[in-house]
């Protein structure tokens, strides 16, 4: 009765909070969609086949005080965290699940696809978890919809803030801790404390299962280290290669990723390799996400399903052969070209540069911004005078890591909010110092569409920054909206390719 109890204290400390399922219902009600009497919704027979609401059972009503109808004990909530990489773990997680025809809502930096919310699906957020009331939505929206799974990416500000602690989570699940990856916003020591208390104390009633993967620039050490976190089961993973080069035994992973023998692990058409579950069976993937790093991602979202009792190994190679992850490497081939939107450059690059040493790929071109200060309505914590002051150290490497990994580079604007973006790209060409030709145009959108024009059969052009993103601060209190998807599919329209 946990998540009953959890709902129940939450009701009573929000009084006057509105749900976003009956804000969801006032707008279908709006569109005559919905019969509304007084505090209460009805779903209509003709809401059947409506994308967010025809699951639901029709007689079902929802209003401020949902607690009668709440069924939650039964859903099984899956917890992922680390500093890269957790949103694609969540995101696949949550895709395989619909795919075999469970019922699952997703709070993501991705996007949030909960079917009995208002949130919009298929729109990235910065943050996905942000107080108490967006707990309560998402008890709510799972009960509702008789959610089976609830898939949450959890950050470190969710655990600072103590918004999860009492969340019974079936699985938690961790992709990696790097400890400069949050330095604009905390100490590195205090981050990586952060990470590992999701795993301390977790009550013996959860029955709750962590994992842990011997990944990223995790040592021997530290790996066993995480090991003693937690006295609930443990599933842990990680590669051969991994292993082998930290010298420690692969042969205690349970899901242990290997590069096919005759193969690359990546190639221009996405990654080749296989799973090794236990020592017995094997999952062979091949998929067309492209990242080096993803194939350990995936390795996790297989741990986290056999976890769950629910992973089918056929089920989930035909999967994996036709998913595309919105933002992340989000892979768009034309006219023998291969255009990639991301987010992180690294190390995202050092594995396209492997592509043309093998001759799969002609030039590497890379579209990249950076982001100013200043916009009015960021967080506190964007304003910070440690990010500030760490913006330029961040420019220098990144273009640094260009220089060593790219042929050219398109300098543009990424968010620059009250910064002069003319002055950001002037910066981030000085640490190119020349080693490779560059071009500098502030407008984003003409940036990725002169990458495009000026694109040679066998080219990969590498979108840098803002992933699915669709928020673009382009001063200190104006935006645009857009993603970086929806201009290069204009450019290819335009192009008749």
């Amino acid at each position: 009765m946990k998540l009953t109890k959890l709902y129940n204290e939450l009701t009573n400390k929000h009084t006057n909070r509105e749900s976003s399922i009956n804000k969801h219902y006032k707008e279908k009600a709006e569109q005559g969609q919905i019969n509304t009497d007084h505090q209460n919704f009805r779903v209509n027979e003709s809401l059947k086949s409506n994308r967010f609401l025809g699951e639901l059972n029709q007689n079902f009503e929802v209003s401020n005080n949902t607690q009668s109808n709440m069924s939650l004990e039964n859903i099984k909530i899956i917890g992922v965290t680390g500093s890269k990489g957790k949103s694609t773990v969540a995101y696949l997680t949550h895709k395989y699940l619909e795919h075999i025809g469970k019922k699952s809502v997703l709070y993501s930096s991705i996007e949030i696809d909960s079917k009995a919310s208002n949130k919009a699906s298929k729109q990235a957020c910065e943050t996905s978890i942000t107080n108490e009331s967006i707990i309560l939505d998402i008890l709510e929206e799972a009960s509702v919809y008789q959610a089976e799974y609830v898939v949450l990416e959890i950050n470190e500000s969710a655990i600072a803030q103590g918004l999860i602690k009492d969340i019974p989570f079936s699985i938690r699940a961790l992709t990696n801790i790097e400890k400069s990856n949050s330095e604009e916003f905390m100490d590195s020591k205090i981050y990586v404390e952060n990470k590992k208390s999701f795993f301390r104390n977790i009550p013996t009633e959860d029955r709750c299962v962590s994992i842990f993967g011997l990944t990223g620039s995790f040592t021997r050490d530290d790996f066993n280290e995480l090991l003693s976190l937690s006295d609930n089961e443990i599933i842990t993973y990680g590669s051969k290669y991994i292993c082998e080069n930290r010298n420690a035994d692969y042969t205690n992973i349970d899901f242990l990723l290997k590069t096919n023998s005759d193969k690359k692990l990546e190639t221009l058409d996405g990654l080749r390799f296989s799973i090794k579950i236990r020592n017995s069976k094997e999952i062979h993937v091949e998929t067309g996400i492209m990242g080096t790093f993803n194939a350990l991602n995936i390795t996790l979202v297989a741990a986290i399903l056999d976890a769950l009792g629910i992973l089918k190994t056929v089920e989930f190679s035909d999967f994996l052969q036709g998913v595309n992850i919105p933002g992340r490497n989000e892979v768009i081939k034309t006219n023998n070209r291969t255009i990639v939107i991301g987010v992180s450059l690294a190390p995202t690059l050092e594995g396209f540069k492997k592509l043309k040493e093998f001759n799969e790929i002609d030039m590497l071109k890379v579209v990249i911004g950076s982001s100013g200060s200043g916009f009015k309505y960021w967080d506190d914590k964007f304003q910070s005078s440690r990010r500030i002051g760490l913006l330029a150290t961040h420019r220098e490497f990144a273009m640094n890591y260009v220089s060593n990994n790219a042929d050219y580079a398109y300098l543009t604007s990424s968010d620059p909010a009250a910064s002069n973006p003319t002055d950001i790209a002037n910066e981030m060409n000085s640490y190119v110092d020349n080693r490779i030709p560059t071009q500098i145009i502030v407008d984003r959108k003409i940036a990725i569409k002169q990458s495009i024009l000026d694109s040679n059969p066998g080219d990969l052009i590498f979108i840098a920054g803002r992933g699915n993103r669709q928020y673009y601060c382009k001063s200190g209190t104006d935006f645009d909206l857009f993603t970086d998807l929806e201009v290069v599919e204009a450019v290819i329209k335009d192009l008749g390719w």
